[in-house]
């Protein structure tokens, strides 16, 4: 689902932590000195066709999730050769670490729960066909899904379990809407989710204890978004278009940026979030800034 040249620029950005930490101030060297005309990719990372990437929490180590599994390559030396987690028959689509760094989740035609240390599966967790995203909680108690590609599309929607037992904890489906894209709120009581249908595109906030849900958009088909650390602020992309929404307030008109030089695929928070990237589907980067959505 990622592209690969984001997880290019991705292990970039992580190999340039890695080297500058113990010298510098990351944020403010990483908002003063990067420029999108001069960086420079240093590695490729996996075999077969790259989905995603997870880091983990220490940053010293990070995986990618391919066709052929999921490979661990350590950040302080990329080019060394990465322990790899063979995953068999399933498609992977997504992957994540949790907050303590013990277990890995991979999505495709079904939920896995891997032990880091030892590389095995220590459980499975039905969501149905079509995984497209996973992710744990910031307590490390949750694992969330998202599933968009059912046989019969009845199943697509939002799935939580308890990792500690494996069961699921809450459900929320809507048929024929492909459920892609989901990230915790700091509480780990609320997610923001991304769906897509035919006519439209919808971001919503679902609360995992009352199982209320808030619209924040409707633009286009396929909206992305990304939770400002704040927890207040979330922006939102699709097509050639920003959008910056201030919770619980809708949507601000004057908080919009187009971008009409490509079509957007994806964007990442520098450390601060003060500013962004954006990546096109032609391949072009650009830096803006979080608050104004200005280039």
């Amino acid at each position: 689902m990622r592209h690969l040249c984001l997880l290019v620029l991705m292990g970039l950005l992580t190999f340039s932590a890695a080297v500058a930490q113990e010298e510098v101030d990351l944020t403010s060297n990483l908002e003063a000195s990067i420029n999108p005309e001069t960086v420079q990719p240093l590695a490729q990372f996996g075999w077969g066709h790259p989905r995603d990437l997870a880091w983990m929490p220490d940053g010293k180590s990070f995986a990618v999730a391919t066709a052929a599994g999921v490979y661990f390559y350590d950040a302080g030396d990329i080019l060394a050769a990465p322990r790899f987690f063979e995953t068999g028959a399933q498609a992977l689509d997504a992957i994540a670490i949790s907050p303590d760094g013990k277990y890995l989740a991979t999505g495709g035609d079904d939920v896995y729960l891997w032990d880091i240390s030892t590389g095995i599966v220590v459980d499975e967790m039905r969501a149905g066909v079509g995984v497209s995203d996973v992710a744990f909680s910031p307590d490390g108690s949750l694992l969330a899904a998202t599933t968009m590609t059912p046989a019969d599309y009845a199943d697509c929607g939002l799935y939580v379990f308890d990792v500690a037992s494996g069961r699921l904890r809450f459900t929320h489906l809507e048929p024929y809407n492909w459920f892609f894209e989901i990230e915790f709120f700091p509480d780990s009581q609320r997610v923001l989710v991304a769906a897509s249908n035919d006519s439209s595109g919808p971001v919503t906030i679902i609360d995992l204890q009352t199982g209320a849900v808030s619209t924040l958009s409707m633009f286009g088909d396929d909206n992305f978004h990304r939770l400002l650390p704040d927890s207040n602020s979330v922006l939102v992309y699709e097509g050639y278009s920003f959008y910056r929404f201030n919770l619980p307030e809708q949507y601000d008109p004057a908080l919009t940026s187009e971008y009409k030089r490509g079509y957007l695929t994806e964007i990442g928070l520098l450390p601060g979030a003060k500013q962004f990237f954006s990546l096109t589907q032609e391949g072009e980067l650009a830096w803006w800034d979080s608050e104004t959505l200005e280039q």
